[in-house]
């Protein structure tokens, strides 16, 4: 078949036409272009030169007949839907372009260079399962109704630098094999990372996070970097996994919303807790309940909450668990029989009043202690709730001695 006979329209009929299904948004079509005269063993099947692993793609007059047939199914679409799903892309330059067509690259391989760098997709464009088996640059980008990359491939460099989102980013079961850059990017709406596998660096410094953002179940198997991100509203690390290290320095986890979370580590799991470092990052409203936390380097620029009772004044560092409200989406772990989990939650102040004492960084880690010891005391039924033994004496020491110098634990809690 001479490569260069224009495609045609694709239809049901696939007699003597590709019969690759395509069209995944609607009914289902096979794809109906004449078949493609690629060397015998080039594919499984015979396909047109568009579905074609054919090499020839690469260069010359097949690479060329590929592009034309690319910008005549753009210009056919107009805003509205452009099937190039499975489509075997030969190298990819769309620098600059701006692209009004409904692209569904679903589950299209990209088996050279793809560089879409300053590229604007006035719809959203389809990039599930696709596979990216060279370097995908994707650097100021514009997706101004957001982008779907789910259980898409990288292979080898993602490269989503200054790139911008106006509207949802679904990267659900993405994989990146080499590093992911995601430095400066604007997420200006919901992003979705979950169960996303990182195999190399994942970098997110100075992104900034608009909307949710969630990273459920992500797994981080190298560094994690988050120096410098913003995240204006709730970001969800529920159940991710950090595998080695991961910076979250001076990052702002600032929702607008009074009460709202800003960020939820509930049940990660950090391999290296040491290798995890906060550092001048305000955790006054992140939850790490069901999370392991006595080993995770906080340095002392960390902000927690702070506990005020009646005249007494401030009575120390206060994790949100403490006092999220109970009927949020976020507050239902927290609960046991319709009340507060305060067990679970003197669990997290034992593990940082251990975290600062192995660090001795006492004062803090008495803060913690007394923490630990009002969650015992409220856990308790009303009839046994009176102070528990040596409650009492640890506030009087933690705020009253500050001249006698470190004071430790054991010291503050005395004999019983």
């Amino acid at each position: 078949m001479d490569p260069a006979i224009p495609s045609g329209s694709p239809g049901n009929d696939g007699e003597e036409l590709c019969a690759v299904w395509m069209n995944y948004f609607d009914a289902g079509l096979k794809c109906g272009r004449p078949l493609h005269n690629a060397p015998v063993g080039t594919d499984s099947v015979p396909v047109c030169l568009m579905h074609s692993n054919d090499p020839g793609k690469q260069s010359g007059p097949l690479f060329v007949e590929f592009w034309r047939q690319f910008e005549i199914i753009l210009g056919d679409s107009g805003v509205g839907p452009a099937h190039c799903e499975r489509f075997v892309f030969p190298r990819v330059d769309l620098r600059g372009r701006t692209i009004n067509a409904f692209c569904q690259f679903v589950k299209a391989t990209f088996t050279q260079e793809a560089d879409l760098s300053g590229a604007t997709f006035t719809q959203d464009p389809q990039f599930s399962g696709a596979t990216f088996v060279k370097r995908a640059v994707f650097s100021k980008t514009n997706f101004p109704k957001g982008a779907t990359f789910s259980s898409a491939t990288f292979t080898d460099v993602a490269d989503f630098r200054e790139a911008n989102f106006d509207g949802t980013g679904y990267f659900l079961l993405t994989t990146f094999v080499q590093d992911a850059y995601f430095r400066e990017t604007n997420f200006n709406r919901d992003v979705l990372f979950l169960g996303a596998n990182f195999t190399m660096t994942a970098d997110f410094y100075k992104a900034v996070f608009t909307g949710d953002s969630s990273f459920t179940g992500a797994n981080f198997m190298k560094k994690a970097n988050f120096v410098e991100t913003t995240f204006l509203q709730t970001s969800t690390w529920r159940g991710a996994q950090f595998l080695e290290d991961a910076e979250f320095r001076r990052t702002k986890f600032s929702p607008a919303i009074a009460g709202q979370p800003g960020a939820i580590f509930a049940l990660s799991a950090f391999a290296k807790p040491g290798s995890i470092i906060f550092d001048d990052v305000d955790l006054s409203r992140a939850l790490f309940h069901n999370c392991l936390v006595s080993e995770v380097w906080f340095t002392s620029s960390v902000r927690w909450g702070t506990r005020h009772r009646d005249r007494r004044g401030n009575l120390g560092a206060m994790v949100f668990e403490e006092v999220i409200a109970l009927d949020q989406e976020y507050g239902k772990d927290l609960q046991r029989d319709g009340e507060r989990d305060y067990r679970a939650i003197a669990q997290i102040y034992q593990q940082l009043k251990k975290n600062y004492d192995a660090r001795l960084d006492y004062w803090t880690g008495n803060e913690f202690h007394f923490g630990e010891m009002e969650m015992q005391r409220l856990s308790r039924t009303p009839k046994d709730a009176s102070p528990v033994r040596g409650v009492g004496r640890t506030a009087t020491s933690v705020w009253s001695l500050s001249t006698v110098g470190p004071v430790t634990t054991a010291t503050v809690t005395g004999s019983r």
